[in-house]
């Protein structure tokens, strides 16, 4: 019996999902930990790329 690519992509797929739930069981971490986790990254993301936005392409005289 052969898989498509899409079979093979979809198996890969659910073995990485169970792969993550026992590290997550490992780690004695459960969905909303790992969720919170996550959100707060994001978060983080999100405010230092604003905080960085207003000084790309800009020269910033230290000698003043």
């Amino acid at each position: 019996m052969r898989m498509s690519a899409m079979g093979g992509q979809n198996l890969a797929s659910i073995r990485q999902a169970l792969s993550m739930a026992n590290l997550n069981t490992a780690m004695n971490r459960d969905e909303g930990t790992v969720g919170g986790l996550i959100e707060g990254m994001k978060e983080q993301t999100e405010i230092i790329q604003a905080i960085s936005q207003g000084h790309k392409g800009t020269v910033i005289d230290v000698r003043a």
